[in-house]
């Protein structure tokens, strides 16, 4: 008899061991948090783009600095006037400096000769090139350009600068 109550006494502890292991379940029911995922759009460019933002770049760095004002050549017409120094023909010269190297612009002007000279612009292919903005298009030896304040066309020559 004592065997019999030793092997109650051993189930019935192992079914209260087995009931702490067992998984209860729950009675109680947790909340359920959701995180709101925002809808996967596909890319569209925007209308009109962002300026670009040089950060770190100093600021005077993508500016445009002009040149020095140089003679660059001279202009010559047949015919010359009263105050020239050659009476068969004109010789002015010509100044200009480089507006842009990378579209070959360049302000043009001349000065009318005489004892007060006084400086005149010049048209290259009827367009004025004393505009700082947008200047002619460079002019070579054997170019004609019009000086509208004398009402003539010249014929330039352009000096050689670089040796």
């Amino acid at each position: 008899m004592a065997i019999v109550v030793v092997l109650v006494a051993g189930a019935v502890i192992a079914a209260m061991y087995m009931s702490t292991i067992r998984p209860q379940t729950q009675t109680q029911t947790q909340p359920v948090i959701v995180l709101k995922q925002e809808a996967q759009r596909e890319y569209q460019p925007p209308m009109y783009p962002e300026p670009i933002r040089r950060m770190g770049i100093p600021d005077f760095v993508g500016r445009r600095t002009l040149g020095p004002i140089v003679q660059v050549g001279i202009l010559t017409a047949e015919g010359g006037s009263a105050n020239s120094a050659a009476p068969d023909r004109t010789i002015l010269p010509l100044f200009g400096r480089e507006l842009d190297s990378r579209r070959s612009r360049w302000n043009y002007y001349t000065r009318t000769d005489g004892t007060n000279p006084v400086q005149v612009p010049v048209r290259v292919a009827n367009r004025v090139c004393d505009d700082d903005t947008n200047g002619c298009n460079e002019v070579y030896s054997g170019d004609t350009v019009h000086v509208p304040v004398l009402g003539r066309s010249f014929t330039t020559t352009i000096y050689r600068t670089s040796f």
